[in-house]
């Protein structure tokens, strides 16, 4: 059986921002992006961890690829 592992790094992306390591976070968002330019959900999530760490125009930047 073949992984996903866009699947695999949202799990993990979504496990550092629970956890509040953010650096990780976005690492892992970015990745994904990389991988798959059209997963709108590592965008939203990538500019909200961009939005807690006060980094408004990467946060704007993120959320304008979700609409």
């Amino acid at each position: 059986m073949k992984r996903n592992p866009t699947k695999t790094l949202f799990h993990q992306a979504r496990f550092f921002q629970s956890q509040g390591q953010l650096e990780p976070a976005i690492h892992c968002y970015q990745e994904i992006i990389r991988l798959d330019p059209d997963c709108v959900q590592a965008y939203n999530n990538l500019g909200n961890v961009f939005q807690a760490q006060a980094h408004w125009i990467q946060a704007i930047e993120c959320y304008q690829q979700v609409i």
